[in-house]
């Protein structure tokens, strides 16, 4: 947890990394951070969403592992990989996920909140709370953003990734889609945008 936040502090000496972890998993980004001395990273416990708001999510402690819907099931091809044993991280800690209860705030927030000018590079990876984080995003906050990298999940049969690839069109990003096969069996894959002046 955090690998990504760690790297870019440090290449980002001269501005600011906000790392957001919701769950209570986030005491191990604060010891990576403490464990590094890196002081141009901002933790914040909450999850993106729509607005300041609460939701559940099911999370699986000491294990990076989470989901915006509590209802979630794994993908068939992922059931099986545990089954067959070819999913040992999964297989040993399915049994211990539990539902929390955490904050949401919007991308927009933060960025008031920290009244940052510019968001240089945005990665996101929130477990299917993507959809509601961009698409009830005001507009002029896109303009901010000058690169997206993030993993899109398929966890509601009302959403998939080509109404993300249209909307950060429509806000005049560059949008490419990337998939492996097996991300194609897990329902997810990974989306690049960057603005294109």
């Amino acid at each position: 947890m955090g690998v990504f936040a760690l790297w870019a502090a440090k290449q980002a000496t001269d501005g600011k990394v906000i790392s957001i972890e919701p769950t209570d998993n986030i005491h191990i980004l604060m010891q990576s951070i403490e464990i590094n001395k890196l002081e141009n990273i901002i933790p914040l416990k909450v999850a993106i969403g729509k607005d300041d708001s609460y939701i559940e999510i099911g999370a699986s402690p000491n294990y990076n592992s989470s989901n915006t819907n509590t209802e979630f099931k794994h993908s068939p091809f992922l059931r099986l990989s545990t089954f067959l044993g070819f999913n040992t991280i999964h297989r040993k800690h399915k049994n211990s996920r539990k539902i929390e209860r955490v904050q949401t705030t919007s991308i927009g927030s933060i960025v008031d909140q920290y009244k940052l000018k510019q968001v240089d590079y945005l990665k996101i990876d929130c477990e299917g709370g993507e959809y509601d984080a961009f698409n009830f995003l005001p507009e002029k906050y896109f303009s901010k953003i000058r690169k997206i990298v993030m993993e899109f999940h398929h966890f509601h049969s009302s959403h998939n990734y080509r109404e993300l690839k249209a909307l950060f069109e429509h806000h005049g990003f560059e949008v490419s889609i990337h998939r492996t096969f097996v991300q194609s069996l897990t329902r997810s894959g990974h989306l690049w945008a960057r603005q294109k002046d």
